[in-house]
């Protein structure tokens, strides 16, 4: 019996108010939780930049196909793979880079999406050079001295990126400082040899294709 009537008094606590002492009631304080701040980001950004620029240049075999072209056909190419020797070092380059970058913003209360395009003028060059030389007695039995030099330079002039990028959260939270998707694609090269480049992570398939010259 005594277990029943405490369990009676905390309810009748519990949803009417704190008691004191002398009988006087205390109402429960209720508690508003504060409205959460977040800017305005819809709009269109632009400015400039400037600093230093910094890249690797990793050749490694660059050489060796132009080494098996000229080798063609031969008896040292076939049976000592002169082609496989060049082995050209890593180097090391940075120099300044100046450009501009546009953007434009557009949001929904709790939900931005953004496309940004940045463009860069600066030079990095880079150069490495090996030199290598072996002997070997082919089949025929000859013997074959063989020095080989190569290089192989690298000069970046200009370089750009477009990048997509949103996020989104709960009205009643914050909004997140980072990005919830952010993606960078670089600007294609305007010079070189043409090709085809798939980012997916499933597979990828071309059709229809078309190569023209760059304006």
């Amino acid at each position: 019996m005594k277990r029943l009537v405490i369990a009676c008094l905390l309810t009748i606590g519990l949803g009417g108010g704190a008691y004191a002492e002398d009988g006087r009631v205390f109402a429960p304080v209720g508690i508003v939780p504060g409205t959460p701040t977040y800017w305005n980001w819809s709009g269109l950004y632009f400015g400039g930049q400037f600093g230093i620029a910094s890249g690797n240049f990793n050749p490694g075999n660059a050489t060796g196909s132009m080494v098996a072209h000229l080798l063609r056909n031969t008896t040292i190419e076939s049976e000592a793979g002169i082609s496989r020797l060049p082995q050209l070092a890593r180097v090391s380059t940075n120099g300044t880079a100046f450009g501009g970058f546009v953007g434009f913003n557009q949001q929904w209360e709790d939900a931005i999406i953004g496309l940004e395009m940045t463009y860069n003028i600066g030079r990095l060059a880079a150069r490495s050079t090996d030199t290598i030389a072996r002997s070997y007695t082919t089949s025929h039995g000859y013997r074959n001295d063989v020095t080989l030099n190569s290089a192989a330079s690298v000069t970046l002039r200009d370089y750009g990126t477009v990048r997509a990028r949103g996020k989104a959260w709960p009205t009643s939270e914050p909004e997140p400082a980072l990005w919830t998707v952010e993606r960078i694609d670089p600007i294609p090269n305007r010079v070189g040899s043409p090709g085809l480049y798939g980012d997916a992570t499933n597979e990828v398939f071309f059709d229809n294709l078309e190569v023209t010259a760059n304006p």
